[in-house]
């Protein structure tokens, strides 16, 4: 697959050196960003239901040696590291 790219001429300099001082032409070192940022997307998976059911319910398992808070209050870094003090 071929892509045009626009970049800032500011960019564009930035990306030559870059490529340059790894020893690998423009084309090369754009092409590997790229191709390196698509795994992150790539490799997610969604999870089934019972494995959602599962890590809500580690998470409410957690929460509950969690201190009670006021209503309408968020937990702040001192409410729960009050004990360790």
């Amino acid at each position: 697959m071929t892509f045009q790219i626009d970049l800032s001429p500011e960019k564009e300099t930035m990306l030559r050196e870059e490529a340059a001082r790894r020893g690998i032409s423009a084309d090369e070192y754009a092409k590997r960003l790229l191709e390196e940022s698509l795994p992150a997307h790539q490799n997610r998976t969604a999870l089934s239901l019972e494995e959602e059911e599962r890590l809500f319910d580690e998470l409410a398992e957690v929460g509950k040696h969690l201190p009670p808070s006021p209503p309408g209050e968020t937990y702040s870094r001192e409410t729960i590291y009050a004990e360790h003090d």
